[in-house]
């Protein structure tokens, strides 16, 4: 009984040992009045719990979790800076950056709202980048922007990955003030894409394969006459192209051979 026992309370003063937290908050200065971090440190001195960084003017510059020295959970960041605008003088503070982690490596959703490249003026209050991560290798990421004349939030880049190489924009958006023109491209399978400015073909259809297209490329006019019908093979012209007006009279008819033009006889 007395080995049990003993065992029992070696058992619980390594638990203890193990998962014991201290906290400790620093300070930018000697008469700690601007904290610096709050955090709660387990036995080996790591961060494990809650851990909050601040800027030296006292706002939060960071919320995140930590378990055995490494993010846990969600690490939410944001911005403090003074910046010129014109000739006056801005200070702009707001949310960053939101991320998820899983034993110290991105894992999950993440969403930035403000890039560290950008202009001080060009921060706006919109998720402007969302990746998605799994055991820290990026599988997609979408890049959002917003009209100027609207202010309508639109997507206008998704793109894909694979082993942390770009396959290449998925979806590309613009509007105009004329009205909402897009893009679509993608790396496999079949698509159709509006380009912008609108004096180009109203519709494209495009086969694409790694990236590149393969298969038929056709593009209309805007009162859905076909403009140009051709063929292609890991991007290169292969076989007839025809090219048409908007009435629909064929204006030529060349021959590709693998991306060769072949003159006619």
């Amino acid at each position: 009984m007395k080995k049990i026992s003993l065992i029992v309370a070696i058992m619980a003063t390594s638990y203890n040992i193990a998962y014991c937290q201290q906290h400790v908050i620093t300070y930018y200065d000697a008469f700690k009045k601007a904290k610096h971090e709050d955090a709660y440190l387990d036995a080996t001195g790591s961060k494990h719990g809650k851990y909050i960084e601040y800027n030296e003017n006292g706002t939060i510059k960071e919320v995140a979790n930590y378990v055995h020295g490494e993010l846990n959970g969600k690490d939410t960041k944001y911005y403090d800076e003074i910046g010129m605008v014109g000739s006056s003088i801005m200070h702009t503070y707001g949310l960053a950056s939101t991320l998820n982690y899983k034993n110290g490596v991105l894992s999950g959703l993440q969403q930035k709202y403000y890039d560290d490249d950008d202009a001080q003026i060009a921060y706006t209050k919109y998720v402007k980048v969302e990746e998605f991560y799994s055991n820290d290798t990026i599988k997609w990421k979408k890049t959002y922007d917003q009209d100027e004349k609207t202010g309508r939030r639109f997507l206008s880049m998704w793109a894909y990955y694979d082993n942390d190489v770009d396959k290449g924009p998925a979806t590309v958006e613009c509007y105009t003030a004329g009205g909402k023109h897009y893009a679509h491209a993608a790396r496999n399978g079949r698509n159709w894409r509006i380009p912008n400015p609108p004096e180009l073909p109203t519709k494209i259809e495009v086969n694409c394969m790694d990236g590149e297209m393969d298969g038929l490329y056709q593009e209309w006019f805007a009162n859905g006459q076909l403009k140009n019908s051709c063929k292609y093979i890991k991007g290169k012209k292969d076989g007839i192209e025809k090219t048409f007006d908007e009435k629909g009279n064929l204006i030529s008819s060349d021959t590709y051979l693998y991306g060769v033009l072949i003159e006619p006889k």
